[in-house]
């Protein structure tokens, strides 16, 4: 992660704990105001609690929704009530639950109509333009969000403006119109800003960055996703976190930067689970699935894609009971027209019935005794009850060809339902085939396990036993930890006449290849130092150097051959106190009197290099209480601490010092914890050495 996007990522979140704290202590106000205010005042005070929870938790938007009903027509307070119906139709919505939506938003546009609610006769305009891109009818939504705007426009609302904004932009992004949807969001955003609610222009954010991605111009996109979340309620708006944090890993993915992925792509998981919503968790699995099969990580690519299809059954089976819904959603419709008609006709024949009463009693009073006006009247009569007759005659048919259409509806959803059969039942027979093979990895990765344990016990055999370096070694310390069981680094210690000889060295790679040259570089030490006459710590480098070269048949025709190793080697007299050392790419520290003195290794890896140079001998004369540290790059580069940076060598040589005067079992003891503490629940990058010797 570059050092721009660290910097985002901190601003992002103590933005968001801000954002955080501030809408906690808005909701403790609320409940506080609710519990000393009168009857007249709580239908607003349940309006906004049921607002403030429809992105996290639409059940409490229900229920503070029709407390606030309740209270709304006990005291006939028209706009909360209108403003309820409002909130309870985004309830359902978010419940999936469209057709009950739809209800409650024509019952609070009927009370802005009866009471000229004109304000609140736009949000509803809003809230059925948006069942309709649920709907996917598209004509619809555009005709009743066009109407909010007219209304936001008329009325100088700009918070209404924004709203419709927002959602025409969505429409016009489903229906692949990007510049169009470019256009509107853009607007709603700067309104949002105007205002400051950063809340609402998270939102708006969010679907520029949807729009940037339809357009492939990705790091756009990413740039506007940091700046979403930064401005995202991460506590009340948890549905849209997720989202966020999702796309955000999907592009580190495309960029191959799989750390970072790795980092979002949990957090997304984290939140979606918070959320219950089965899509959200879906997608967070799918992004972590994706993530570590490109990572080559396929035990954990197996066990995600498990979730994703678990979380595919239960998003399957909501979405068809959404489409149930919407089906019986259009059912209900057409009865209610259907019933409408045949209430208005009813209602116009019994009018035209009324009408011919009086127009009888008229006559009678009139003409009474004209008879031949009478049998007229009565043959006009006759004629309008057969043409009725013929009326209700072609409703019944019309009817029956209703009641064939239902049928056969019913007929293809039963044969929906079983072609869902058959499909669950195939998607188990994968699922189990799936299972087997995982059961065989498994396995086959408890036999290389057990193998790379017994390659530990021969490395560790090798290695210089704890009561040789207890009698070798005046005061001491070794923090050794391998980051694949087996390890490329190791330490070496041998008497030699009146000298001692220490080597800590870092092998080419980690796990079972580095551990293969680091038995090379032991076995090759002991042959060079009891077999020859060789006498400076250069000169032993460079006789390894020779061996290395041979036993790996390393030549400047083979580049590719890179394999070596990097190491300090320092040779102490015991009578003088004098110490020579050599380093091959590592250097040691002295400590002494509270200063700490760096002694650099010579740039050439102890095997092939492009550019080989002599190695240099120093020569050091110590004193007592000085204290010597030896080590492999594994603890400077290992990534940690909030941001997820490397240790680095500053903050190495620091904690070193600090902690010299300590006895060195105690500095063992603080360096594993500060190792500890920085590493965290991250992953160990490399084998990590640190020897410390105090004369």
């Amino acid at each position: 992660m570059s050092f721009k996007n660290s910097l985002l990522f901190v601003l992002i979140f103590f933005s968001a704990q801000i954002l955080v704290a501030q809408t906690n202590f808005k909701f403790d106000s609320l409940k506080n105001v609710l519990q000393k205010s009168d009857d007249t005042a709580k239908a607003r005070i349940y309006n906004e609690l049921a607002w403030a929870y429809r992105n996290s938790e639409p059940q409490k938007t229900s229920d503070f929704g029709k407390l606030a009903v309740n209270y709304a027509k006990k005291y006939e307070n028209y706009k909360e009530l209108a403003t309820a119906y409002g909130y309870l139709g985004v309830a359902y919505r978010n419940f999936g639950n469209f057709r009950q939506a739809m209800e409650y938003y024509d019952l609070g546009l009927k009370i802005c109509e009866e009471n000229n609610l004109v304000s609140l006769k736009g949000y509803a305009y809003i809230n059925i333009g948006n069942i309709y891109l649920y709907k996917e009818d598209y004509d619809k939504a555009f005709e009743n969000l066009n109407k909010a705007l007219e209304l936001s426009k008329a009325l100088n609302d700009k918070e209404m403006e924004a709203y419709c904004c927002l959602n025409i932009g969505r429409a016009n992004l489903l229906n692949h119109e990007i510049d169009v949807a470019l256009v509107f969001l853009n607007k709603a955003l700067q309104i949002r800003l105007e205002s400051k609610n950063l809340s609402g222009a998270s939102v708006c954010y969010n679907y520029i960055g949807d729009a940037y991605l339809e357009k492939n111009e990705v790091d756009k996109a990413l740039e506007i996703f940091f700046t979403a979340q930064k401005n995202v309620d991460s506590k009340f708006d948890k549905d849209i976190v997720s989202d966020i944090l999702s796309k955000t890993a999907t592009i580190y993915i495309s960029k191959n930067q799989y750390e970072t992925a790795e980092t979002y792509a949990k957090q997304a998981l984290e939140i979606s689970l918070e959320t219950h919503n089965p899509a959200r968790i879906r997608k967070a699995y799918e992004t972590l699935t994706d993530l570590n099969r490109k990572n080559g990580n396929l035990k954990d690519a197996v066990k995600y894609q498990d979730f994703v299809k678990l979380y595919n059954d239960s998003v399957y089976k909501k979405e068809l009971s959404e489409k149930i819904s919407n089906l019986q959603f259009g059912l209900d419709q057409d009865k209610k027209d259907v019933l409408i008609k045949n209430l208005n006709e009813k209602k116009e024949l019994q009018a035209k019935s009324l009408r011919q009463q009086n127009r009888l009693i008229v006559m009678l009073f009139v003409i009474l005794g004209l008879v031949a006006v009478i049998i007229v009247v009565i043959i006009r009569q006759n004629r309008h009850r057969q043409r009725a007759n013929f009326l209700l005659s072609k409703q019944h048919s019309e009817i029956l060809e209703k009641n064939q259409e239902l049928h056969s509806q019913n007929e293809e959803i039963t044969a929906q339902r079983d072609e869902i059969s058959k499909q669950k039942e195939i998607l188990s027979a994968h699922r189990d085939e799936l299972e087997l093979k995982n059961d065989e990895i498994i396995k086959q990765a408890q036999k290389i396990t057990d193998s790379i344990i017994y390659a530990q016990r021969i490395q560790n055999a090798l290695l210089p036993p704890e009561n040789l370096l207890k009698t070798l070694l005046p005061e001491y310390f070794i923090l050794f930890k391998p980051r694949d069981i087996v390890s490329g680094d190791f330490y070496w210690v041998k008497q030699n006449e009146e000298n001692l000889i220490v080597v800590l060295a870092d092998c080419t790679g980690h796990g079972i290849p580095g551990a293969f040259v680091s038995m090379l570089g032991m076995s090759i030490l002991n042959e060079v130092v009891e077999n020859t006459t060789i006498r400076t710590a250069a000169e032993i480098l460079e006789s390894m150097r020779t061996h290395i070269k041979l036993s790996l048949r390393q030549s400047k025709e083979l580049e590719s051959q890179d394999d070596g190793i990097d190491m300090a080697l320092c040779i102490f007299s015991k009578k003088t106190l004098e110490m020579q050392f050599a380093g091959a790419n590592n250097g040691i520290y002295l400590i002494r009197d509270n200063q700490i003195h760096v002694y650099s290794a010579t740039l050439n890896p102890v095997g092939i290099y492009f550019r080989e140079i002599p190695f240099k001998n120093n020569i050091i004369q110590l004193q007592s209480g000085d204290s010597i540290y030896l080590y492999s790059d594994g603890f400077i580069d290992q990534f940690g601490g909030e941001d997820g940076r490397r240790f680095m060598s500053q903050n190495f040589k620091t904690m070193i010092l600090e902690n010299s005067a300590q006895p060195m079992s105690i500095q063992k003891t603080i360096f594993e914890k500060v190792l500890q503490n920085w590493q965290g629940n991250g992953r160990q990058i490399d084998d990590i050495s640190l020897m410390g010797i105090r004369f």
